[in-house]
């Protein structure tokens, strides 16, 4: 029950991977394309940003996408061999409770910072991650051991 509670989370991720961050990509295009052309024409009217620097910022924002592509690329890649794979996944009641609490916060905390819809899911996802990983992290390596009882 639990690996087809993973695998339908893992399958929503990928989803939101492959079919919103086109239209995300889209429309971020769209809107940066039109930022460029303000900020260029701002820098025609006034000396506060030279054009090296436009053109530098410009070259910045067209890696950033180039590596966000790329990372999406990897992220579908992944989580395709993981579907493939028939390895069998199990919880313990901790660790649920730990990604529960952590969907929980991080979709609060988007959605308190003015994230919605998709953003708020994002949240959730990153935040369930990030409980588990708190659960199930190993201790640094220069922590004390603990004492047995």
């Amino acid at each position: 029950m639990t690996s087809f509670v993973l695998r339908g989370c893992a399958m929503a991720l990928m989803c939101l991977t492959l079919f919103a961050a086109p239209a995300s990509a889209q429309q971020a295009t769209t809107d940066t394309q039109a930022t460029d052309t303000q900020a260029t024409e701002a820098t025609a009217d006034s000396s506060i940003v030279s054009k090296q620097q436009v053109e530098e910022l410009q070259a910045t924002i067209e890696s950033l996408r180039s590596q966000i592509a790329e990372m999406g690329r990897e992220a579908g890649t992944s989580a395709k061999a993981w579907f493939d794979s028939e390895e069998q996944m199990s919880f313990t009641p901790e660790q649920l409770a730990a990604i529960a609490v952590g969907a929980a916060a991080g979709a609060v905390a988007v959605d308190a910072l003015g994230g919605g819809g998709l953003a708020s899911l994002t949240g959730a996802i990153v935040g369930g991650i990030a409980g588990h990983w708190v659960v199930t992290a190993p201790p640094p390596a220069d922590a004390p051991a603990e004492p047995k009882n």
